[in-house]
């Protein structure tokens, strides 16, 4: 009568404790005696292999560095249509953002806020001096702020010979340089 029910049996409820911290532990089980097999290594004789492998081994090779060499030119062109797309981004934003001011300057010009105006258009000449349109409301909006300062009146008469020299034709420039050349005459007057 081996089996005393819950699973225990006679064996091992019969076992007398073991030291402790002993190291000698009884085997569990069927023990078994451990596999040993040495692998010897032969290095081969094949003549006629080795020069296949080698060819083989060759090919390989030269495979393996076409492909890297048209990953590096791939890549290579990548980053720089990359790098022309991120310039096109950054000029479009300078498009936008000079659109932004220029259109906000018109807003304060329209109000009558001529110093905030001014302030907008100086920004967005900042970021295309060249727009001919920005120039001629920033020598408007200059007209407009000198009429209270003479300082200023000196220097929007600067700022107006300069778009006179590049643009010597222009109606509305000739009109805002006759137009301070009066203010700068009545404000010296008085």
């Amino acid at each position: 009568m081996g089996y005393m029910g819950f699973g225990l049996q006679k064996w091992i409820y019969t076992l007398k404790p073991r030291k402790p911290f002993s190291m000698d532990r009884k085997p569990t089980g069927d023990t078994l005696p451990e596999y040993h097999r040495e692998f010897n290594i032969k290095p081969a004789t094949d003549k006629p292999n080795s020069r296949l492998r080698a060819l083989f081994t060759l090919f390989i090779l030269v495979v393996l560095l076409a492909v890297t060499g048209l990953l590096i030119i791939r890549f290579s062109n990548t980053t720089s249509t990359n790098y022309k797309n991120y310039q096109k981004v950054l000029q479009n934003e300078d498009v936008n953002g000079f659109q932004v001011l220029f259109k906000t300057g018109l807003y304060y010009y329209e109000k009558g806020e001529w110093n905030l105006a001014r302030s907008e258009f100086e920004l967005a000449l900042k970021l295309q001096p060249e727009n001919e349109a920005l120039q001629k409301y920033y020598a408007f909006t200059l007209l407009q702020v000198s009429s209270d300062n003479p300082e200023e009146s000196a220097k929007a008469m600067q700022i107006v010979d300069q778009l006179l020299a590049k643009y010597p034709e222009n109606a509305s420039f000739l009109k805002v340089k006759s137009e301070l050349e009066f203010l700068i005459e009545k404000q010296n007057t008085y």
